[in-house]
């Protein structure tokens, strides 16, 4: 065995702006109208009301960042995504429509995810 051979690689993700901050993440299981969402995409804002996640509205509160896109079958009312619970993110990677208020930066930065 050589001492300098490759034992990994970091493969780095075009959503996170950078690592000064914990970047933590988390599956949620995300409540989808059914037959109206086909996808949810990397960088969309996740909202959260009585423990109930959804993509983002304008009446939501903003919870997560999905982490990658997920493909929503027509007949689903649920999908489960990976998504960000905290971390610098690049805010050219997010997705919100509507877009997000400064309200919504605020939210989701107490709950420790900065949009850079």
């Amino acid at each position: 065995m050589l001492l300098n051979e490759a034992g990994y690689s970091v493969n780095h993700d075009s959503l996170v702006y950078d690592g000064s901050k914990p970047i933590d993440g988390t599956v949620l299981e995300i409540t989808v109208p059914k037959g109206k969402v086909t996808e949810i995409k990397k960088g969309q804002i996740i909202d959260v009301a009585a423990g109930v996640y959804s993509v983002h509205a304008a009446s939501g509160t903003p919870a997560a960042v999905a982490a990658e896109t997920v493909e929503v079958d027509k007949d689903a009312e649920k999908v489960q995504i990976e998504a960000y619970t905290s971390g610098n993110l690049k805010r050219s990677g997010i997705i919100s429509d509507p877009e997000l208020t400064a309200d919504d930066i605020e939210k989701l930065r107490e709950k420790n995810i900065i949009l850079k």
